[in-house]
Parts: structure tokens; C-alpha cells; sequence
């Protein structure tokens, strides 16, 4: 053990080995790539293990030693980068030239052509396949060396052939066969490590497979205890310490009444080798439970025994609480679906039912079996309705509030609205049609009934402004008649100057302006405008009173029958117009009756309630006095119902009538506040009904009639008489009339004059006769005035405006003198005498 040869020899072979812990340490993990900084570390340390090789060599002559630096060298090119060898071979390169001697060409040579030939035999490596091989490892090892043998020619001449001589046979023999056994065992280092990082880039690729799963994936050995888990897991049970490797359930889950059922699982499956399903609960860290399903399998070892158990666990908390909501939600619109009172429903592409909600059987009559299938046609009343429904449909892909008549099971119709939509698949196919059906029957007799009432409101509308066009035409033709008939009637006074058939003509004028004047009161009957006179008074009683007038009116051949109520209620109004309704009711019957027939007239109570009232849009709930005028003549037809109480409106020839009857009855049954309804039938004759209201007073005696006064017929006088008209005709008619009984006149066109009149007339003025409706100042308003200065004044009013205009002013009260337009020159001087009188 003393031979320095074989010391140097085991120093060298323990500096071979240190190679392979700086490969174990610092070479290539798996082939990856290293940084700068440690290839250099590593150039770095290869050079030292050189320089420590030379520090131990093996002593051949002075100054020539020999060591394994060859063999370390190029198995550093072949297993280390370019970088590291270069850097070695530089380091010891230098460290031999330092030592100098004989040797030191020769030894800074085989330093650079071992680590050159290891670089350039690892560059031609991806040429061949597969590991290196003890051949070619022993190939490597001839060549370096061979190449160290040429190396020895640059020793001294004298000492070339006795080195090869010596050193040539034993360096080709042993020094490949040390680098064939370094290379050998660095190449089995290299294959393990390329093995672990090819084992753990396999476990890294599975681990993160299994980290994907949004599940809970783990592996347990026989004893319990977890090898392996996803990230789904240790983020589930908070495992912030390292994950469950190594660690068992109790560990992990506490000691629970549940790690007991998990433990007895695994032992299930190794002892049966079966997987298994489990629904069970699993603990949160905070002590939640979790309804969880796992199956749980066997992982067999390489002897086929069971070496694991594998386990797959899904948290189906929240998909079983959404399932409970669904199966919640679905019984909710199930309980909806047949609790509604709309009929839901679907049609396939044919338009046959799919689906109808069991309301259908209580809005048609049917159960959902029967109309399942059924094409929904055939549920129409009216096919034309299906197909405008569908033409809607298919213009705008949706139907609102579409009606339509449906046949019920048992025969009867109803109407309904339909909101309904075109379903479609993903692609846009159309697949069906669903909608909601509302039965709307009351509705739209509803509306029915309200375009009715409509219709009656708008003829009763038409009717009032006919009545306001005819109270605005009074006026002024009431002034033109009161002058008509006031020169005809001076004409007349002074007949002694006429011939019988001047007088005659004049007669004839003033008849025409008196019928003109009976028109214009029954246009202002018809317009509620007439002054009336009203007063408490059986009705019974007024029809007596006029039946001896009414028979002679309609002629013998009509029967006329008088059927009174008994205990009839009162009813307020002007007598005279009871008169008029009668009168134009029974000359109607009479011209509606060709020969023989018959007229009934009938009285009775009645009281409305508001369901006849939303019937009739005139009427209003209370008690009333009907008034029933019934005939047998030819009827009315249906289309001139809504007309008949239209001024002028007749269908009587040209001649026989105004056609203002009717009209001027319906005026006066609107001024007393009643109303009048019509039926009739054409061939079936015609009923009047006037409801005129209940008066609840008493009923006064009936006073005897007086005899009537012997009056003059143009009474006269003396007094002085303030005239204010502002029709100029009737101003100059007035005072004509009245200087010709004997009167003083001062005349006024405006009530401005009247006023200059008053205040310069030095004399008595007896009475103020004036217009009420003037320019600039009412009748009204110019009594007031120029009472202030003449007290005791007294006031006569004329005016050819109708009654509601007059009422309008103030006019029309208790104790007011009030003359109306026309009015002839007796009337006229009759008047101013009474108020004068008075």
C-alpha cells in the first residue's frame, strides 16, 4: 500500500467519483435548461476536480506524470455542456502549464483534445438513439486516448520512444476502459434522472388532470391514509398546511360520527375489490353538512391485490337544493297551471291541442281528455275567425286581445280574447302556437250594451243642439212676426177704409204670421225654451179634460180607449202642455192608422231602478208617472226609430205636416225633466211611453173657472211710456201701437238714449217698456238705473230670446211683468194697460 502508483491511482478513481455527485448536483434535471450562472459554478468546479486529479498523479519520469484528467474530461464533454467543459479544460490547461516540465506540452494537449473530442462526440449524439451504450463509451475512451499517445511525440526527443514503449500499450488498454466504466456510470446516473423527471412530469401532468376537476379526487392506501388528492379537496376541507398527504380521515375531518362511516367504506372496498356509490354527508370545517354522492373503487397492486382505494366525490348540495326548488317551482306553476281561470293552452304545427289547462272545463265544458288532439278549429263558432287569426299570426308572430266566438260542449256560445304567440325551435322552424284564452262574454255584451248607449247618447245629443239651433233662430224670427202682425193688425183696426177684399188679404197675412207664430212655439216646445207655467196636478184629471178634443181629432172611425191608474202620483207642469203631448201624440196615431183601429191611453206609477237605468241612457232612477200612448197602426220602421224626434223629420207627404209632433213632445218631456221611449214594429202599430217625475205634494181643489171679463179689445190711455227697443221695425211698431191707443211715447234705439232720455224729459214717464237683451246694457240693468232716479217706475219687459236666455238675466220671477215676441197690438195695448193698472 506504500507504492505511490497505486496511491495515486485510488486518489484519481476518488476524484472519478466526485464527478458523479457533480452530476448528481448540478448537471441537467431531465434535460431542462440551466442558467448562466450555474453553468459557469459548475465549468468552475469540473476544472478543480481536473487540477485536484493532476495534484494526485500517477509519477512516471522527471517531470512527466500521468492521471485520469483525460477520462475526467471527456466524460465532461459528453455529459456536461459546452460552457462547463470549455471552462474546465481552461482551468486545467493552465494549472499543467504551471507545473511546467518535460511534460507540460504534451499535458496541456491531452488536457484540450479529451475535452474537445467528449464536446464533439456529445455533438454528434442526435444522430444516434437510444442511451449510451459500454461500446460506445469504450469507443470514446480508445479514441481520446489514442490521440494521447500521439500527444506523447511532443515530449523530448529523447524521451518520445521510451515513453510509447512503456506507457503506449498499458494507456490504449486501460485508460478506455476506465472512461467506458465513468461514462457507464454517469449514463446511469443521466437515465435516472431522465426517468424521475419523466415519473414526475407524469405525476405533474396527473395532478393538474385531477386539480381540473371541479370534483373531489383522492386516493387512500389500505391503512386510511390519503396519497393523493386534487385541489378541489384541500380548497373544500380548507386544507392550508401542506394538502391531506399523509394524513388520515379523523385527521382531517375530526373525530365525527360520520369518519367512522367513511373508514368502514374503505374497508368495504378492499375487502370486496367492488365499487362502490354512497349518498352521504360530508362535515365542512366549519361544521356544515354537504350532501355529497362518492364512489369509491379498488386500485389493484402489480400482484393483484387491492393496494388503494380511489374515491370520486361530487357535491350535489346545491344541484339537490335547485332540483327542490324545480320540483317547488314545478308543483307551484302545476298548482297555477290548474288553479287559473284563463284557459292555457299549446297546438302542435297541424294546430292541434298539445296542452289545456283543466280551466276549460269550467269556461267550455270540456275536460282536458277530450280536447287533447283535437284540432282547435273545430272549436271556433266561425272558421273565418281561425283564419284571420292565424293570417295575424303569421304577419306579426304574436295575436293580442284577438276575439272570437267559441261553441261550448253544450252548444251555446261564447266569446273569449286570445293573447298568443308562435313557438319556434333553435333553428327557427315553427313548431307550434301557445296562448291564454279569457272568457269575455260579459264583457263584450258590456260593450255591446255601451256602443248602444253610445249611439242612443249621440241622437240625443243631436236632438240638443237642434234645440239650441232652434231656441237662436227664435229671437229673430219672433221679431219679424211681432211686425208682421202688429201692422196687419193697426191695417185691420182701421177697416173702415178697406174694401171685403182688401180685408180679406189682410185677414190672410195675419193667419200666415199666426200659424209662422205657432210653428216657432212648437220649435221652442221642441227646444225646452217655451215659458211655461207649471203646477201640481193630477194627470188623470188633464187627460179628462182634453179626451172630448182628442176624439174629435182622430175621427170616428179610430176607437179611442181611456185606461187610468188609480191612485195615481202627481206630477208637476204647465197643463197646457199635457194638452200639446196628447194632441201630437194622438194626430201621430191617427196618421199612422188607414180605416178602422185603435188608440189606447194609459196612465201608471212606476219606479226606475238603476239596472233600467244603465239601460236607457235618458233615464234615471226614481218615481215616475207613465204616460202610455198605444195604437194600431202601420208601425215605424227600424231604421227611422233613432230619427223620429227630429224637427222637420216626417215620412208623411208634402203638405200634410211639419214634421214637428214628435219633436215638439220630446221638448216638452226633456223641459219637465222626464224622458220618452218608442216601440214599434212595422204592421204591429206603435207604443209612447212618458215618464214624467212624481211630484209629492198634495193635489190643490180644483178651482171653478171664472167668468171671463168683458175687456176692450184695444184698451187706451194717457200716460207716458219709455220705449227701448233696438230693433228699429218693432221700436216704430210699439210706438205706433201705443200713440194710437192714446199713450205718450218717447222712443229709445239704444239704452245710452233711454238714459239721456230719462234724465232730460222734464215730465211724469208712467212705465219703462224695453227689450231685455240690447248692446251695451241689459233690460235689467237700465230699469235699475233709472229707477235710481225715477222711483216707483214701473217696468214692462218684451223679448223675442226664449225662456232659459231670459231666466239667464234675472228676468223671469215672481211679480215680473214679461210680454214675448211676436205679439199682436191688442196683446200688446192689453198689457201695458194691466201693468199700468196695477
Amino acid at each position: 500500500m506504500r507504492d505511490p502508483i497505486l496511491i495515486g491511482l485510488v486518489n484519481n478513481a476518488a476524484l472519478l467519483l466526485a464527478l458523479c455527485l457533480v452530476y448528481d448536483v448540478l448537471g441537467a434535471k431531465g434535460g431542462s435548461p440551466r442558467k448562466l450562472p450555474m453553468r459557469v459554478a459548475t465549468g468552475a468546479l469540473l476544472g478543480i476536480i481536473a487540477v485536484a486529479v493532476m495534484l494526485n498523479p500517477v509519477p512516471w519520469a522527471s517531470g512527466i506524470i500521468f492521471d485520469t484528467r483525460t477520462v475526467l474530461l471527456a466524460v465532461a464533454g459528453l455529459f456536461f455542456g459546452s460552457i462547463e467543459t470549455l471552462l474546465a479544460l481552461a482551468l486545467a490547461g493552465v494549472y499543467r502549464y504551471h507545473l511546467g516540465g518535460h511534460g507540460a506540452l504534451m499535458g496541456v494537449a491531452t488536457i484540450a483534445s479529451a475535452g474537445l473530442i467528449g464536446l464533439a462526440w456529445r455533438k454528434r449524439r442526435p444522430a444516434l438513439t437510444g442511451e449510451y451504450s459500454l461500446p460506445e463509451l469504450y469507443g470514446l475512451g480508445v479514441v481520446v486516448h489514442a490521440v494521447m499517445v500521439l500527444c506523447m511525440f511532443l515530449l523530448p526527443q529523447e524521451m518520445v520512444y521510451p515513453t510509447l514503449a512503456r506507457l503506449a500499450l498499458p494507456v490504449l488498454l486501460v485508460y478506455p476502459v476506465a472512461t467506458m466504466l465513468l461514462g457507464a456510470l454517469l449514463a446511469g446516473r443521466q437515465t435516472k434522472q431522465r426517468t424521475e423527471a419523466a415519473l414526475q412530469e407524469e405525476r405533474n401532468r396527473f395532478q393538474a388532470f385531477l386539480d381540473a376537476s371541479p370534483f373531489i379526487l383522492f386516493i387512500k392506501d389500505t391503512r386510511g391514509r390519503f396519497v393523493l388528492a386534487n385541489r378541489a379537496f384541500t380548497r373544500f376541507f380548507e386544507l392550508n398546511g401542506g394538502g391531506p398527504t399523509g394524513r388520515t380521515s379523523q385527521e382531517i375531518h375530526g373525530d365525527t360520527e360520520y369518519v367512522e362511516g367513511y373508514l368502514a367504506q374503505d374497508r368495504q372496498v378492499v375487502e370486496t375489490g367492488q365499487t362502490i356509490t354512497i349518498d352521504t354527508k360530508v362535515v365542512d370545517p366549519d361544521g356544515g353538512l354537504h350532501d355529497h354522492l362518492v364512489v369509491k373503487f379498488p386500485i389493484r397492486g402489480s400482484g393483484g391485490e387491492v393496494a388503494f382505494v380511489g374515491g370520486i366525490d361530487i357535491d350535489v348540495t346545491a344541484e339537490r337544493a335547485a332540483a327542490r326548488q324545480l320540483r317547488e317551482q314545478e308543483e307551484r306553476y302545476r298548482r297555477l297551471f290548474e288553479g287559473m281561470i284563463d284557459v292555457a293552452y299549446r297546438t302542435d304545427r297541424e294546430g292541434r291541442i298539445e296542452i289545456m289547462s283543466p280551466s276549460c272545463q269550467r269556461l267550455f265544458g270540456f275536460a282536458q281528455e277530450e280536447v287533447l288532439g283535437r284540432p282547435i278549429r273545430d272549436f271556433y263558432a266561425g272558421p273565418d275567425r281561425r283564419d284571420a287569426f292565424l293570417q295575424e299570426l303569421a304577419a306579426h308572430g304574436e295575436v293580442t286581445d284577438f276575439r272570437a266566438q267559441i261553441r261550448r260542449k253544450d252548444g251555446s256560445l261564447c266569446w273569449v280574447s286570445t293573447n298568443a304567440r308562435v313557438i319556434r325551435d333553435g333553428a327557427g322552424e315553427f313548431m307550434g302556437v301557445e296562448g291564454i284564452t279569457r272568457d269575455i262574454t260579459r264583457l263584450q255584451e258590456s260593450e255591446e250594451e255601451r256602443l248602444r248607449l253610445e249611439e242612443q247618447l249621440r241622437q240625443t245629443q243631436k236632438v240638443e243642439a237642434i234645440g239650441r239651433l232652434a231656441g237662436g233662430v227664435a229671437h229673430d224670427f219672433n221679431n219679424m212676426l211681432g211686425v208682421i202682425l202688429g201692422y196687419t193688425d193697426l191695417l185691420l183696426l182701421k177697416n173702415a177704409r178697406f174694401d171685403a177684399e182688401t180685408r180679406g188679404h189682410l185677414e190672410q197675412i195675419q193667419g200666415a204670421a199666426e200659424r209662422s207664430a205657432a210653428i216657432t212655439r212648437q220649435l221652442l216646445a221642441f227646444a225646452r225654451k217655451q215659458v211655461a207655467r207649471p203646477k201640481v196636478l193630477d194627470l188623470n184629471e188633464a187627460v179628462d179634460d182634453i179626451l172630448k178634443m182628442l176624439r174629435r181629432l182622430i175621427g170616428e172611425d179610430i176607437d179611442l180607449n181611456w185606461c187610468p191608474h188609480a191612485g195615481l202620483w202627481r206630477v208637476f207642469m204647465d197643463p197646457s202642455q199635457i194638452d200639446q203631448i196628447l194632441a201630437n201624440l194622438a194626430t201621430n196615431a191617427r196618421d199612422a192608422i188607414s180605416g178602422v183601429g185603435q188608440v189606447t191611453i194609459e196612465t201608471a206609477n212606476v219606479e226606475l231602478d238603476a239596472g233600467y237605468c244603465r239601460a236607457h241612457t235618458e233615464a234615471r232612477p226614481g218615481r215616475f208617472v207613465l204616460l202610455t200612448v198605444r195604437d194600431s197602426g202601420r208601425g215605424i220602421p227600424s231604421e227611422e226609430l233613432d230619427a223620429i224626434f227630429e224637427p222637420f223629420f216626417t215620412t208623411k207627404d208634402a203638405g200634410q205636416g211639419t214634421g214637428l209632433g214628435l219633436a215638439t213632445v220630446h221638448g216638452i218631456v226633456k223641459q219637465n225633466d222626464g224622458f220618452i221611449s218608442v216601440t214599434s214594429e212595422p204592421g204591429q202599430g206603435t207604443t209612447f211611453r212618458v215618464y214624467l217625475p212624481a211630484h209629492a205634494g198634495e193635489v190643490p181643489a180644483r178651482p171653478a173657472r171664472p167668468a171671463r171679463a168683458a175687456t176692450p179689445p184695444n184698451p187706451t190711455g194717457t200716460e207716458t211710456i219709455l220705449l227701448v227697443e233696438d230693433e228699429v221695425a218693432i221700436l216704430e211698431l210699439g210706438a205706433t201701437v201705443l200713440r194710437g191707443q192714446g199713450y205718450t211715447v218717447l222712443g229709445a234705439p239704444t239704452p245710452a238714449e233711454a238714459l239721456r232720455i230719462s234724465e232730460e224729459f222734464p215730465g211724469t214717464i208712467d212705465l219703462l217698456l224695453t227689450d231685455v237683451v240690447m248692446p251695451g246694457m241689459s233690460g235689467k240693468d237700465l230699469a235699475g238705473r233709472i229707477a235710481d232716479t225715477r222711483p216707483g217706475l214701473r217696468t214692462l219687459y218684451v223679448s223675442g230670446y226664449t225662456a232659459d236666455v231670459i231666466v239667464e238675466r234675472g228676468i223671469l220671477k215672481q211679480g215680473v211683468n214679461f210680454v214675448g215676441k211676436p205679439f199682436s197690438s191688442g196683446e200688446l195695448s192689453a198689457k201695458v194697460r194691466e201693468v199700468l193698472d196695477a
